[in-house]
C-alpha cells in the first residue's frame, strides 16, 4: 500500500511538468502490472484498487498521450474487468471511479 502512495505522489508531480513523459510511461507500465496481479487475485482489496485508479486518473487527466498509451496497454479494459467483478456495497466507490475513468478514456 505504501508503494501506491508513492505512485500517487509521482503522478501528481509528473502532471506538473512536460519533461516527465518517460517517467509516466514507467509508472503506467508498473500500474499495468499491479492491476494485472490484482485481477488474478482471488480477493480484491477495495482500498488498493481505489488508489490504483486514483493514480491512473491523475496520470491520464489532461494528457492525451498518456491516455493513448494506457489504451495501448489495455489498462482501461483491465479496469473495466476489475470493476465488473467487484460487486457489493464495499466496492460502491470503485464503481463511481470506474465510471469516471471510462468517461475520461472516451474523451
Amino acid at each position: 500500500m505504501a508503494v501506491i502512495s508513492v505512485f500517487i505522489n509521482f503522478a501528481i508531480g509528473f502532471n506538473e511538468a512536460a519533461e516527465f513523459a518517460e517517467a509516466k510511461v514507467h509508472l503506467l507500465t508498473s500500474l499495468q502490472d499491479l492491476l494485472s496481479s490484482e485481477s488474478s487475485s482471488s480477493e480484491a482489496d477495495p482500498e488498493l484498487l481505489y488508489r490504483l485508479l486514483v493514480v491512473l486518473g491523475t496520470l491520464a487527466y489532461g494528457d492525451r498521450d498518456c491516455r493513448s498509451l494506457a489504451i495501448d496497454l489495455e489498462i482501461p479494459a483491465m479496469v473495466a474487468g476489475l470493476i465488473t467483478a467487484c460487486v457489493g456495497e464495499r466496492f460502491a466507490h470503485l464503481q463511481l471511479v470506474g465510471a469516471e475513468l471510462a468517461q475520461l478514456f472516451r474523451s
